[in-house]
């Protein structure tokens, strides 16, 4: 009886340790900085114009396109509708050439913007600016592994030099999990992409579908019929 006693023991430490040991799954949205909590959940926007990416620094070559796209992606996943890059990057207006020259001033300088846009000329609620901080791959040839800083904040069109509606900021090594077979190149980026913004948008209030918005004609139905 003694000796099953002991083995049960022995088993129950076992089963204890291997709990411990077991990795603590990451909580989204950990390494996220909120830099403005405005008054994103009382505007509630539903359409969102997301901007071209934008260089904060000098010397990196982040894929601006892909990114691009995940981020409208990510906001798809917190219930925002955005525009189609088509339409937003239609109503982009080439800066002059001066105007590019001196636009990059502080984190950005040295940085050219090749264009600008005006808020709201697509009735959008709200515009998304992201801009690029950091984008480290020396490691991703070989660990599949890119270092990433980026930022991002709404603004609203209707008051775009006002508060932001919302801001925030990541900046950690994001890679392609290692279980599982190894994905193409191409579409290995664009996975990292994706949990850039899976992970900044963790911080961001979903959008409240539940609000009926009542428009005109809409109060239930003429009462003279």
């Amino acid at each position: 009886m003694q000796s099953a006693t002991r083995t049960l023991a022995a088993i129950a430490v076992l089963i204890g340790g291997g709990t411990a040991c077991q990795t603590t799954p990451r909580m989204p949205g950990r390494d996220v900085d909120v830099t403005a909590q405005g008054r994103l959940e009382q505007v509630n926007p539903s359409d969102i114009a997301v901007l071209p990416i934008v260089l904060g620094t000098a010397g990196v070559a982040p894929p601006t396109d892909t990114l691009r796209r995940s981020a409208m992606k990510g906001l798809v996943r917190r219930r925002y509708s955005p525009l189609s890059e088509e339409l937003v990057d239609e109503k982009m207006v080439p800066l002059e050439p001066a105007v590019e020259a001196s636009a990059g001033t502080g984190a950005n300088a040295g940085v050219p913007v090749a264009a600008s846009y005006s808020p709201g000329d697509l009735g959008e609620d709200a515009v998304l600016e992201v801009t690029v901080l950091r984008w480290d791959d020396k490691s991703w040839e070989v660990r599949r592994t890119i270092g990433v800083g980026i930022s991002a904040r709404l603004i609203d069109p209707r008051d775009p030099l006002g508060p932001e509606l919302w801001g925030a900021t990541v900046d950690r090594d994001f890679r392609v999990p290692p279980d599982g077979p190894v994905p193409r190149p191409d579409k290995a980026l664009r996975a990292v992409c994706d949990d850039v913004f899976t992970e900044l948008f963790a911080r961001l209030p979903a959008r409240d579908t539940s609000i009926d918005v009542e428009l005109p004609g809409d109060g239930g139905g003429d009462p003279d019929l």
